[in-house]
């Protein structure tokens, strides 16, 4: 790993490469938070996802406010869509892996994520 950006020069194990353990208290990959946060960088275009695994709300940031989303369960099937806001509301959605399909108003994918609903 790069030094230059390693967050805890005393301990090898926390560097922007390593793996985020959720809830422990400690930040391990030097993103600033206790959890897995995906970043997305397509097109100019930053999103960022997170927590994941989730329980009630998917937290989405991002610069553009013109986006809508699709949410898809394993078997393939449509499970909400609507324009993106701040987050989605996935509390009522079964346990389980789920792909989120980020478009564009012309509804072209910019980006597809997978995440665990716990």
């Amino acid at each position: 790993f790069n030094s230059d950006v390693d967050c805890d020069d005393f301990d090898a194990a926390i560097n922007p490469e390593a793996e985020e353990i959720n809830g422990n208290g400690i930040d391990e990959d030097c993103d600033g938070l206790d959890g897995a946060v995906a970043t997305h960088e397509i097109e100019g275009l930053e999103i960022s996802i997170f927590p994941n695994p989730v329980t009630n709300k998917l937290t989405i940031v991002s610069s553009n406010t013109n986006l809508y989303f699709e949410l898809y369960n394993t078997a393939g099937e449509l499970v909400s869509k609507n324009k993106l806001g701040k987050e989605i509301t996935v509390k009522a959605f079964p346990s389980g892996v789920y792909l989120l399909k980020i478009l564009n108003e012309d509804r072209i994918v910019h980006l597809v994520h997978k995440f665990v609903k716990m």
